[in-house]
């Protein structure tokens, strides 16, 4: 589900953001203005979505140490941490290291973005 929200804001969001050293001002404020009202759903929406994981990483104790170790390394924050442990199921799906390294290629770069 976070998946589709961050794809949809990026689809909403790009847009307005290339486009506006190619139109005039008057109409990138319109456009811009156009869609602030779906561009702030779906910050909300994401918004409850990362309390959602948050509350489940925190309910559960493997996944909370798992977590932990994770955004423990630099650079990696709580979106890609999450999708580590969705990828690999909690690391059950690796036994070893070549797997685990496969598996990173595989996840989205941008999740880590937001």
């Amino acid at each position: 589900m976070r998946q589709r929200l961050v794809g949809v804001r990026q689809q909403l969001q790009q847009p307005l953001t290339e486009q506006a050293g190619f139109v005039e001002s008057s109409l990138q404020k319109q456009l811009t203005k156009n869609c602030q009202a779906s561009l702030k759903a779906i910050n909300a929406d994401l918004e409850v979505v990362d309390k959602q994981i948050d509350e489940l990483i925190q309910g559960d104790d493997r996944l909370k140490e798992l977590f932990g170790w994770i955004t423990s390394i630099p650079g990696v924050g709580s979106a890609t941490a999450t999708e580590v442990l969705a990828a690999t199921d909690e690391f059950k799906a690796i036994n070893n290291a070549k797997k685990l390294a496969a598996s990173a290629v595989r996840l989205p770069c941008w999740c880590s973005l937001f």
